[in-house]
């Protein structure tokens, strides 16, 4: 026995959905979706700190590193309250009437990313300090690097050693990661992420 038209209309009205169903599911992912935001930037603002750890660390080894390969020491210094960092070679190169080096020095420019700082902690200086121009030679952002007030110099030396101190990068959050600089390796270690003490 055939189904007449009357059964074929019903079996097409199932198959939709009723404006309440529909605003019921939407009002089902809203709620879902404002349970699962703030986790979600969380976990941006933890991988945030960690890309800026890996960053630091790299560079404050490289310091280490190519001090010991140079056989000249190197500073690492960065803004204080700010993103940029630096390595250059400690000793002003290229100064009137001294040869130029060959190979140059090693020199590196970074930034941390967006929504996060440098502390000034131990290494800040009154106002900061300006470096040298021919300090960045060779550095794209020489012009804007040579504005910044920077933070008094984390020294690696051609002996392996280093200064002692400890470096502090934080986010709006007011979590935090630290640099450990052991003054009698030159090594350095760095904190698991972790609540600041600041207010």
């Amino acid at each position: 026995m055939q189904a007449g038209p009357q059964h074929a209309i019903r079996s097409r009205q199932r198959r939709g959905f009723t404006l309440m169903e529909m605003l019921l599911v939407l009002g089902v992912l809203v709620v879902a979706l404002a349970m699962v935001y703030p986790a979600l930037m969380r976990l941006a603002q933890d991988q945030n700190l960690l890309h800026a750890s890996e960053m630091v660390q790299t560079r404050l080894s490289t310091a280490r590193v190519r001090a010991a390969r140079d056989g000249m020491t190197y500073q690492f210094r960065f803004e204080p309250n700010g993103r940029k960092f630096v390595v250059i070679p400690e000793a002003e190169i290229g100064t009137a009437g001294s040869a130029p080096q060959s190979p140059p020095p090693y020199r590196y420019s970074g930034e941390i990313p967006a929504g996060l700082q440098f502390d000034p902690g131990q290494w800040t200086t009154k106002g900061g300090t300006r470096l040298p121009p021919n300090s960045f030679d060779g550095l794209e952002d020489a012009r804007f690097l040579e504005a910044v007030a920077w933070s008094s110099p984390v020294l690696f030396y051609p002996d392996g050693t280093g200064t002692d101190g400890e470096l502090i990068v934080f986010d709006t959050r007011n979590f935090e990661v630290r640099f450990t600089v052991r003054g009698l390796t030159g090594a350095v270690s760095v904190s698991q992420i972790k609540r600041g003490a600041k207010k």
